[in-house]
């Protein structure tokens, strides 16, 4: 079965795959093809829970723009994937919306909530840059208030490549 998700990642993207691995016949495999220039964080992670929950049945097949929350759904992703020639990605820090009522107060957040969501969103972005071994200059750039790294086909390659090697903690140090 082949699975086609392009443009953001949100909700209507989850349904979509939420939908195709329910009607998945037993003992058969999903190509779930995505290209997205990113989206919802929160929506990502539980894409990405699904995927980790039926990487044996899901092969994630990247092509044409990986960026942002589909630049890190692609490569935290634990299943098999595979990545078309040509694909560009971008990455930078993430993002998550929060409202302000009109007395510059957050509404829906506390402060804790605040402090652990950053640090969950600091450790996920030093996870993803420690496994694709980036550069000093490529983290410097992520880590700039605002910064975007694009990333050219070749480099993605890289990361493609890269990807499937462990991980080991001393690495981390870096950033």
């Amino acid at each position: 079965m082949i699975l086609s998700i392009s443009g953001e990642i949100g909700e209507d993207s989850l349904k979509e795959l939420v939908d195709g691995v329910n009607s998945l016949p037993d003992g058969d495999n999903l190509d779930f093809y995505l290209c997205s220039g990113g989206g919802e964080f929160p929506t990502m992670l539980t894409m990405l829970d699904i995927l980790q929950s039926n990487k044996e049945k899901i092969t994630l097949i990247g092509h044409s723009e990986l960026a942002s929350a589909a630049f890190s759904l692609f490569f935290l992703a634990e299943c098999p994937k595979r990545l078309i020639l040509g694909t560009i990605g971008m990455m930078h820090l993430a993002v998550t919306p929060i409202m302000v009522t009109e007395k510059g107060r957050m509404a829906n957040v506390g402060k804790v909530q605040v402090k652990y969501m950053a640090s969950f969103i600091r450790g996920m972005k030093e996870t993803l840059c420690v496994k694709l071994k980036m550069t000093s200059k490529e983290i410097k750039e992520i880590n700039r208030h605002e910064g975007e790294m694009w990333f050219s086909p070749e480099r993605m390659q890289e990361f493609y490549e890269i990807c499937a090697e462990p991980v080991k903690q001393d690495q981390v140090s870096e950033i």
